[in-house]
């Protein structure tokens, strides 16, 4: 459970920005209707989608996929953002024909032992945005194997080093990666990995 209610944590956010550029606050802060009186001060644009994801799958932004879950409920239907809301997303893996019944959201960051997907599903869901429209800004917003992200200093000395494009997941007793191998023979392969078991740092070299 949040610390904070998103009011208290968005105030606490802004006004700190607010004293670091030079203004001041002595007031208080609460929610309400914004008066027909009230004038713009400013508009802030978030960075467009690909550089987001971009984040998220290079250096495993866990905060950024949570946002980004939350970010899709709340467009395909009204604001607040809630976790109920982005069943959105199954519904459009529905319509992709891709129904993943494995498939459980929680918190949409993957920190959280209720979220499940089987390999196979994955596996699936990578084959298909691959042949997606935007199979090339995914692909090359996943860690890069001995070149950058999470994967920078792994594989530096194998075959796969610059070859592959690899998200990997962690966990207490979990190890995933899960991603695309170009092999020698020029062909492209989807590889996804699940290891859950107290042993699992026995299987990191595999």
């Amino acid at each position: 459970m949040a610390a904070l209610d998103h009011s208290t944590f968005f105030a606490g956010g802004f006004l700190a920005l607010w004293k670091q550029a030079g203004g001041t606050f002595q007031g208080t802060t609460r929610e309400g209707t914004t008066p027909s009186s009230a004038q713009l001060v400013g508009t802030h644009r978030s960075p467009v989608l690909s550089d987001v994801v971009r984040d998220i799958n290079k250096f495993s932004n866990n905060v950024m996929a949570r946002n980004l879950f939350l970010t899709i409920g709340a467009a395909q239907s009204k604001p607040p953002a809630t976790t109920a809301k982005s069943a959105a997303i199954q519904t459009f893996l529905r319509r992709s024909a891709l129904p993943m019944s494995g498939l459980s959201l929680d918190n949409g960051s993957g920190l959280s032992r209720n979220e499940t997907i089987t390999a196979a599903s994955l596996a699936d869901l990578l084959v298909a945005a691959n042949a997606s429209p935007v199979a090339q800004v995914f692909v090359e917003s996943l860690p890069i194997a001995g070149v950058d992200g999470t994967m920078r200093n792994r594989l530096t000395n194998a075959d796969a080093l610059g070859n592959t494009h690899i998200k990997t997941g962690t966990l207490r007793d979990v190890r995933a990666i899960a991603g695309y191998v170009d092999a020698a023979n020029g062909e492209s392969y989807v590889v996804v990995s699940f290891i859950n078991d107290p042993r699992v740092e026995s299987a990191r070299r595999a």
